[in-house]
């Protein structure tokens, strides 16, 4: 465990005033020391090297140590020397720990002899702090610990599964390595000891996930490196799990995939031979946690590379046989359970979704010959997907739909996953057509998707493609959204759709367009600075939690796009999922325009070098027959009452 905590303290420079202490000696700073040892309001370390420097290096690990924490030491001292010569003290110096705060008056106490041993010059140096700063860092640890639990279970009810393991194994890792294995959490209002209750939940959730394969779930491409597609349905507790990251070898490399709305694609080049689909679901996330802050950073660059990896995975196997004549899979299913049984305290948390809205008779197709001619037209897209040759349809598409579709395939390899599900949707003002089933990857990262067509109502030709939301925030928008009109509803439905897509092309012309041009863009960021500032009393109110500290920055449209395009080149690809979703329309009094409106939405953003969860709520100028525009953009860790933001944001400031 020594070498452990040793391992933890990061090298970064620190600067410290120091203070004389003339006529002082040697014997006096001794003297000094032992005193402060019999005290029992301190912690402490001490030790002696060649070099100052390495003297307080020493000390501070030992300290470091005993208080269970991680210091940011510095590499250098920057004492003043007293004027003898012989030792100094520093009793106003903080060192900034890698847990978002501060280890406040850190004292430090030194002298110089030579060793009698080596004949040489030894330094000595002392360091310690009061309880009460002791009692600080450790509850401090203790809240951000409790916080990465928290957003565990928040993402489990979700059936966000890749996020729940995600946090859960970092709280896990993070207890580990800080020792911190007393730390108890509340389940269901019964105290559990963190350490053991995170070890059975993430054993239990891989116990829980079940995966099934249909006859119908092998898609043959006919040609090219992925020639098979194999889709499996995974569920958590019963539900489709909106989010699942796993790794697996197709015989010829190792791939990434990610499971959306309860279904995973698998790509193979041959299917020949194969009588198991095999792949590992990820949960230790350890990249990942060398580009976060604190604790986390700490935590996973104080183990080996071997470590890392033996956290990293865990392995699933579902029989598998395909009948290459018929283009059928033997109907299996994989439940990963095994009949173990687990304490209550560990088994699945989901909230069921909130009842569906049924849309299919107020939005039926008054036209079938055009319902026909739209199916027909996604037809041809179908088949331009499946053999890559996307000429042949352009005439189909509107100038703007076919500079959509033509970023989405150039900026993604797409692959059809299986039949569609085709179905028309009309309204007074819209057209709408779902859905193709589809594998997108990008960056070495594929995620399953619907893909969604909007057409012109005037020619029938195709105006936009997009990515569905979930079934969970479609659901939401309907049911939020019950007393609107029709056009509203699909308004929004479309708007988020296109904003959702446009963030995975990274499309930075097209968000440039849905914000107006004096819209207020909050951003929010975790900081390690406890005086942080806030700059908005509604959005402080919910901007902490265990500990956390949130900044708020407001920006210009410019700023903000700048801030994107810089992101977007940083990252190889980037995701974005909703749920959660919860609208309000805005009373505009007498403004012609009536269809102003909130939307806040739970935000899952991962990407190949990032990832967090908290809420995104936008103001829009909902123009149903195009051209939406947002007025406000907001983004916190917990989700803020919408009349909360109608009355920090009014609509007449616009």
């Amino acid at each position: 465990m020594a070498n452990k905590a040793i391992r933890l303290i990061a090298i970064l420079c620190v600067l410290m005033s120091g203070v004389p202490a003339f006529g002082q000696n040697v014997a006096d700073y001794k003297a000094r020391i032992e005193k402060l040892k019999a005290r029992n309001d301190i912690r402490y370390g001490e030790a002696s090297a060649s070099t100052l420097d390495g003297a307080k290096e020493r000390a501070i690990e030992d300290m470091t140590l005993k208080i269970k924490s991680v210091v940011k030491s510095g590499a250098s001292l920057n004492l003043n020397n007293s004027a003898d010569g012989a030792g100094g003290e520093d009793f106003s110096s903080n060192y900034e720990r890698n847990t978002f705060a501060t280890i406040e008056n850190l004292k430090v106490i030194y002298y110089e002899e030579n060793n009698p041993k080596t004949k040489e010059t030894e330094y000595t140096c002392f360091v310690y702090i009061t309880e009460e700063d002791y009692k600080k860092i450790q509850q401090d640890r203790h809240d951000e610990e409790l916080d990465l639990i928290n957003s565990g279970m928040e993402l489990e009810r979700d059936v966000n599964i890749a996020g729940a393991l995600r946090y859960y194994n970092w709280a896990h890792t993070v207890i580990m390595a800080f020792n911190d294995t007393d730390l108890k959490v509340d389940v269901n209002g019964r105290q559990q000891t963190a350490y053991s209750w995170l070890a059975q939940k993430i054993e239990a959730i891989m116990s829980n996930l079940k995966f099934e394969i249909d006859e119908n779930s092998v898609t043959d491409f006919g040609s090219g490196s992925d020639k098979y597609s194999v889709t499996v349905k995974a569920t958590y507790d019963g539900y489709p799990v909106s989010s699942l990251d796993v790794s697996y070898d197709n015989t010829e490399a190792m791939q990434s995939s990610m499971a959306n709305d309860g279904k995973l694609i698998l790509s193979y080049p041959a299917l020949d031979g194969l009588k198991s689909l095999t792949f590992n679901i990820q949960y230790s996330y350890a990249a990942d946690a060398r580009n976060q802050k604190g604790i986390i950073e700490a935590a996973y660059s104080g183990m080996s590379a071997d470590q890392r990896l033996n956290l990293s995975c865990s392995r699933k196997e579902i029989p598998f046989k395909y009948n290459a004549g018929k283009n059928k899979a033997k109907r299996t299913s994989l439940d990963s359970s095994n009949g173990k049984v687990f304490a209550q305290s560990v088994l699945p948390d989901v909230k069921p979704e909130r009842d569906a809205i049924d849309r299919s008779q107020v939005a039926a197709p008054t036209n079938m010959t055009v319902a026909e001619s739209c199916i027909e037209r996604m037809r041809s897209v179908e088949t331009a997907l499946k053999t890559k040759k996307y000429e042949p349809v352009h005439d189909l598409f509107t100038p703007e739909g076919w500079k959509i579709f033509s970023l989405l395939t150039s900026k993604s390899k797409i692959s059809v996953t299986g039949k569609a599900d085709y179905n028309i949707e009309e309204t007074p003002l819209f057209l709408r057509g779902t859905a193709i089933p589809i594998k997108v990857s990008r960056g070495g990262h594929g995620v399953s998707e619907r893909l969604v067509f909007r057409f012109d109502k005037g020619t029938g030709k195709i105006n936009s493609v997009a990515f569905a939301l979930t079934h969970r925030a479609e659901s939401d928008i309907f049911r939020d959204g019950a007393t609107w009109q029709l056009d509203s509803r699909y308004s929004i439905l479309t708007f988020m759709e296109d904003y959702q897509t446009a963030f995975h092309t990274q499309d930075l012309s097209y968000i440039q367009k849905i914000f107006s041009d004096n819209a207020i863009i909050i951003t929010g960021k975790f900081t390690n600075n406890d005086s942080g500032h806030f700059e908005d009393d509604v959005l402080q109110s919910r901007g902490a939690r265990h500990g956390k500290r949130v900044i708020y920055k407001t920006q210009t449209k410019s700023e903000y796009l700048k801030n994107l395009e810089n992101c977007f080149r940083k990252n190889k690809w980037t995701h974005i999922d909703f749920e959660d979703t919860m609208m309000s329309k805005i009373s505009t009094g007498n403004l012609i325009d009536n269809d102003v409106m909130w939307i806040e939405l739970k935000q899952t953003w991962t990407s190949s070098g990032y990832c967090d969860t908290g809420f995104l709520a936008l103001q829009i100028n909902l123009v149903p027959e195009g051209g939406s525009k947002i007025n406000v953009r907001t983004w916190t860790p917990n989700f803020v009452d919408i009349d909360e933001l109608k009355e920090r944001f009014p609509v007449d400031v616009f």
